[in-house]
């Protein structure tokens, strides 16, 4: 289970919510592999851009060089964001700028 209560009340049961991932990389890639349980999937939004914390979604933040800060004003730090429909965005631009869709499997 996942100790840490972000919103709402915390979950239960593993069958409620619980997750694990594991991490590889090499000169080239960063690998991720996550696996999530959760009893109720809710996906409301078609565009990964809208409103994505409202549904169930899973959410990589990299801070590229450790210099910590707020992920959406800092140029260095990445952060994506992949819903139950395998759409995702990548929101590792300026704010001015239009996220980018990743091909996700």
């Amino acid at each position: 289970m996942m100790p840490y209560l972000m919103a709402g009340i915390l979950p239960d049961s593993a069958s409620d919510f619980s997750g694990k991932y594991k991490l590889l990389w090499d000169e080239h890639y960063f690998y991720l592999q996550a696996e999530i349980t959760d009893d109720v999937l809710l996906d409301t939004h078609a565009d990964p851009t809208v409103n994505y914390w409202d549904d169930d979604t899973l959410e990589i933040f990299i801070d590229s060089d450790a210099s910590g800060g707020n992920h959406q004003f800092n140029h260095s730090a990445f952060a994506y964001h992949i819903g139950l429909d395998n759409q995702a965005a990548d929101y590792s631009f300026r704010q001015t700028s239009s996220p980018v869709y990743l091909a996700c499997k």
